[in-house]
């Protein structure tokens, strides 16, 4: 039985002053490339916490079960915003590839891609964006691989942040923009 080796260069580079390691980068041959845990990890220089930590496999930010990439709040340590997806495309089925959330931990931002499209086929929304201050979701787009689409209603619809009242509605069939009597939805 032959064992196989793999051997990993990790470079560190750290604050001169004060040691306070900056970042950390796991290299197979010249490409980022770490099977068990973030290839690339960028740290606070004050703080010393995690801003940025990346998975890659062989030189593409990859990661199957988890986020790909997180970037955090130096000074509270919370996640900012999380991606999903694999060989350097967003994707994630059924929930959403990129999410953003405020100081305080809360969804601000949701969009939902498979293999890099804008995509969402459950019949919500691909694109949530959510007002941090009231909890109103403002806006709201549909898409369908990377179209502007909703076969069924608008595609986008936007609302007042303070009263959640709509006040624009976009419809969109296969990327093209409707007018008149063409919004009416389809059935049967």
């Amino acid at each position: 039985m032959n064992d196989v080796f793999e051997e990993y260069r990790v470079r560190i580079a750290r604050d001169q002053s004060t040691g306070r390691k900056l970042s950390e980068e796991w290299l197979l041959g010249n490409q980022r490339h770490r099977e068990d845990g973030p290839a690339w990890t960028e740290f606070d220089r004050s703080s010393g916490k995690p801003m940025i930590k990346e998975w890659y496999i062989h030189g593409k930010c990859h990661r199957v079960n988890g986020p790909r990439a997180i970037y955090f709040n130096a000074v509270t340590g919370k996640p900012l915003s999380e991606d999903w997806g694999v060989d350097d495309l967003e994707h994630r089925v059924g929930k959403p590839s990129h999410i953003q959330y405020d100081r305080q931990g809360r969804v601000i931002l949701e969009e939902w891609r498979q293999m890099g499209h804008l995509h969402r086929d459950d019949g919500g929304p691909a694109i949530r964006e959510i007002d941090p201050n009231t909890g109103i979701v403002f806006s709201e787009e549909w898409y369908m691989s990377g179209r502007q689409h909703n076969l069924y209603g608008p595609a986008a619809i936007l609302r007042d942040r303070e009263t959640g009242t709509i006040v624009e509605q976009l419809y969109f069939r296969k990327g093209q923009r409707l007018s008149g009597a063409e919004q009416l939805p389809k059935f049967g």
